[in-house]
């Protein structure tokens, strides 16, 4: 800011005010007719002198969210040249470590072998980083639960169903910066069962974008490739008989790929909106249509033939849908705080920018979105 030669002492003082959306951890003013001297915030009441100021800098909603003002004047110490600086982030960490765009290495290696990891041990907690060019295949049936694994390089589950039918990674935030983090693919959707389980509360340390950008906590983050492919699950079918209050045996559509243990949902089918019911598949025969669930119904349940040219084509027999997916994504539920995947594009230091992608298809997430 500079005052002309017009300004005189008597001019009265003006008080800029402006609003800013975009984070800034530090408002700052400089007197540039001292040698650059920094002007102390919250100055402008008792201080009549160029740059006094007011900041109000908030980063949950306020009277004064996100705020600051500023005193243009001859009066005091006559000051005509002030500087304002908005900084993003005052710490030396706050921009992360570039990353080198490294091609993806034909060699694949295994979490389970400690000649993976340049430590020389398989981790067992804190940060884990999946390296640039690293191509590391996860082969553990359960892991500890890590603070934040960083993926730059490629990722990707293990799909040996005989060998190793189920798979879980556990970690507070999974972080796909610059990699790949894969669970099977198009042509080859995940036989196995894979999880990946999250873990925090909702006052847990969040994971940072850039500079004061925080994107959130019990989360996975992709700046770069999330993929996963589930193997395909029929998803709907209907009631061809009705329901009644404590049934456990039910008759729906014939020749499904559901099974044992499988969640289901029937919906509602009468003036109570809360009569959904959620449970578990005993067993189902797929030539016969026969459903057995594992707990008796507390509804009722309309059902019956295909009647929906009755009805201006409006199928209105209940809907029942299954739920449950080989390959999941599990917010832990000992709290109320849910999990969070995020696809976002990323400014890197150097001003490229990484494109955020997330395919899910055929992939179950509870306890999140």
């Amino acid at each position: 800011m500079h005052l002309s030669d017009r300004w005189t002492t008597q001019d009265d003082s003006v008080i800029f005010h402006s609003k800013h959306i975009d984070v800034r951890e530090e408002i700052n003013f400089y007197n540039m007719d001292n040698g650059n001297a920094q002007i102390a915030n919250m100055t402008y009441l008792e201080d009549p002198t160029s740059g006094s100021n007011y900041v109000y800098n908030m980063t949950t909603k306020g009277e004064y969210d996100r705020e600051f003002g500023w005193r243009a004047s001859l009066k005091g110490d006559q000051v005509k040249n002030v500087y304002i600086e908005g900084v993003r982030c005052v710490n030396p960490d706050c921009d992360l470590v570039q990353v080198p765009d490294v091609p993806i290495s034909d060699e694949t290696k295994y979490w389970s072998n400690a000649t993976t990891w340049p430590s020389g041990e398989v981790p067992t907690g804190g940060d884990v980083e999946i390296e640039p060019g690293e191509n590391i295949i996860y082969d553990l049936e359960d892991s500890p639960i890590f603070d934040v694994v960083t993926v730059n390089g490629r990722l990707s589950f293990l799909d040996d169903i005989d060998y190793l039918p189920k798979l879980n990674l556990n970690a507070k935030h999974v972080f796909v910066r610059a990699g790949e983090l894969l669970i099977g693919n198009e042509t080859h959707p995940f036989q196995a069962q894979a999880q990946i389980t999250l873990y925090g509360s909702r006052g847990d340390a969040q994971v940072k974008m850039s500079g004061t950008v925080e994107a959130g906590n019990k989360i996975i983050v992709s700046n770069s490739l999330v993929s996963f492919w589930g193997k395909p699950k029929d998803l709907m079918t209907r009631l061809d008989a009705p329901v009644y209050k404590g049934y456990e045996n039910m008759q729906v559509g014939t020749g499904l790929n559901w099974e044992a243990g499988d969640q289901i949902y029937f919906a509602p089918t009468n003036l109570h909106p809360y009569h959904a019911e959620y449970r578990k598949i005993s067993s189902y025969d797929a030539a016969s249509g026969t459903l057995i669930v594992d707990d008796a119904m507390d509804f009722y349940h309309y059902g019956g033939r295909d009647n929906s040219a009755d009805y201006n084509g409006v199928d209105m027999r209940g809907e029942v849908i299954n739920l449950s997916r080989n390959v999941k994504v599990i917010g832990d539920d000992s709290n109320d705080w849910g999990c969070v995947m995020l696809a976002a594009d990323r400014i890197e230091a150097d001003r490229s920018v990484r494109v955020g992608e997330m395919v899910l298809d055929n992939v179950e997430v509870y306890h999140g979105g």
